[in-house]
């Protein structure tokens, strides 16, 4: 294995997250505080390419497909260790479908990804570093799917017997206790304050020269609920990276040479500001009422409703005033940086409040004197990043639009 220079070894990196984790258990996480950590510990067969979005193989080194494409069987790589230098196997990605993810005593949000009709993906074990998937029927985003965090076997088979897995590796447990594949180990936590991340030792991965990566020796999340204390930090040379939003744009922007740093778009963000309306027709089983007051849910499922409320959405200016430009109007379910899934025929809506008022009319909706339509919403539209960007969503009135 090649030796990369000492000079690129040693350094450390410091960022911010706005909370703590509520969990270090990737199966039962479902914040996005937890997953940024759990990310950076565990890894999943496949992963995607961060450039094309293609689905990469990752802890998966190829696959095969039956030609009714119902079974897929994955080649796992050998070289893999957990971070406690123990071989990964086929053993651990059988039990982390069969005994984690498909088992009804432990809440999972995956187990809902994973299932295909209702049904779950048969996993068996075929030898030592192979592993067959038997799907019941044909499922385009399996091989998305598969990206799901693989689990050691060895750490976790007696919680689950116990069953007390639903509770373990929580942010009580001792660092050294969770055990991942991924690039770095948790050193660190001081609830409130901040995660600290050591290099795993162990880690798979390679550069292109085969070196051994990742090339940093220590990551620091400090936890910073506040955005304008995070931004503080980092003038004052605190925090290394920040998220960029469109309104600390300007008084950033002049200080990239004085203050040494750079700020880099990087395009749409993954994330989107949207509207959406509650069609739920059902019933409250706990209060005996509709989850949907009728006479909104008369409004919500109405077509010429929702086409004058995406008409009186000034999307333009919102991105002009909120954003100071940089944003992209968004027409459908997936932004651009969506590659693949993004449709860019999807139908627009221009902003027009006469359009809205005609459709309202012609609806029944509006009635001269008496008609006020009122609505907090989100606002629809793409941030677009500096460096990685997240937007707070913000929100507007439309008052008789």
């Amino acid at each position: 294995m090649a030796q990369a220079s000492p000079s690129r070894y040693g350094a450390s990196l410091v960022e911010a997250v706005s909370s703590d984790p509520k969990t270090f258990n990737d199966i039962v996480s479902t914040d996005a505080n937890s997953s940024a950590v759990t990310g950076l510990l565990f890894e999943g067969l496949t992963s995607a390419d961060p450039y094309t979005l293609k689905v990469i193989p990752n802890l998966a080194k190829s696959w095969d497909i039956s030609p009714d494409g119902l079974q897929w069987t994955f080649h796992l790589r050998e070289d893999v260790q957990w971070s406690d230098g123990v071989s990964f196997s086929a053993e651990d990605v059988v039990f982390t479908f069969n005994d984690l993810i498909y088992n009804p005593d432990i809440p999972s949000s995956s187990k809902d990804v994973l299932s295909i009709d209702g049904k779950p993906i048969k996993v068996e074990k075929i030898d030592h570093c192979t592993v067959r998937f038997i799907l019941p029927v044909k499922f385009a985003p399996f091989l998305r799917a598969l990206s799901q965090s693989i689990l050691p076997k060895h750490c976790l088979i007696q919680s689950v017997k116990e069953k007390k897995f639903p509770f373990t590796w929580g942010i009580d447990s001792p660092p050294n206790e969770i055990v991942g594949t991924g690039p770095f180990m948790l050193s660190e936590y001081h609830p409130g304050e901040r995660l600290v991340f050591k290099r795993n030792p162990h880690y798979w991965k390679k550069s292109a020269q085969g070196e051994a990566l990742p090339y940093l020796d220590k990551l620091v999340y400090l936890i910073i609920p506040d955005s304008q204390a995070q931004l503080l930090k980092f003038i004052d040379g605190e925090l290394d990276a920040i998220s960029v939003s469109g309104a600390d744009y300007p008084l950033l922007k002049p200080m990239e040479g004085p203050k040494n740093f750079r700020i880099y778009e990087a395009g749409a963000d993954y994330g989107t500001e949207f509207v959406t309306f509650n069609q739920n027709a059902g019933i409250n089983p706990q209060t005996q009422k509709p989850y949907v007051d009728p006479v909104k849910l008369s409004w919500f499922t109405n077509l010429k409703f929702r086409q004058a409320i995406a008409h009186a959405i000034d999307k333009g200016k919102i991105i002009e005033i909120l954003n100071n430009g940089f944003g992209l109007p968004q027409d459908g379910p997936m932004s651009p940086s969506s590659g693949f899934f993004y449709n860019p025929h999807v139908k627009s809506y221009d902003y027009n409040l006469e359009k809205a008022r005609d459709i309202l009319k012609q609806a029944g909706f509006w009635k001269i004197g008496k008609g006020i339509l009122l609505n907090l919403i989100y606002i629809p539209l793409i941030p677009v990043r500096h460096s990685a960007i997240k937007w707070r969503p913000s929100s507007v009135r439309i008052c008789n639009p």
